[in-house]
């Protein structure tokens, strides 16, 4: 599939869970383009050959970036854009199935994929903590000269 066919997928699931979520209309494309950004540098990252949880941690990392300047600009809290555009980073599907595999008795597969979403879970979370204290320090910053 091509990437830019990843990225308006992508892109338009977001948009559905901003008009879940109710996000501003104001904000939904923002949020939409951010969803589609992190599922396609997402899919990028690993298509080079990064494992799933570095390949998270990096492209949470640059949208934590991206919705630091976007609050900014749009004078917005930034866990507006945050929300839907780590939505695509969620491990569900690993935990299901590793879920399924220790029901069915594959407990050294389900294992292995539980520790990985919980891997990925805690990517999403280092990656969002430290893109908000470098956005900080850098705006306490510049306030300062």
């Amino acid at each position: 599939m091509s990437w830019l066919k990843i990225f308006a997928l992508s892109t338009i699931a977001g948009l559905s869970f901003c008009l879940i979520f109710s996000v501003r209309p104001r904000n939904m494309i923002v949020c939409a383009l951010f969803s589609g950004m992190t599922w396609t540098s997402l899919q990028y990252l690993q298509s080079l050959g990064i494992n799933s949880v570095f390949a998270t941690l990096m492209s949470g990392f640059l949208l934590g970036i991206a919705t630091e300047i976007a609050a900014v600009k749009l004078k917005s809290p930034a866990i507006n854009f945050i929300i839907i555009g780590f939505i695509p980073l969620v491990p569900g599907l690993k935990t299901y199935q590793g879920i399924l595999n220790l029901i069915q008795g594959n407990q050294n597969a389900g294992v292995a994929l539980l520790f990985e979403a919980s891997f990925i879970a805690v990517a999403i979370a280092v990656s969002i903590m430290v893109s908000s204290s470098l956005a900080r320090a850098f705006r306490l910053k510049v306030q300062k000269k």
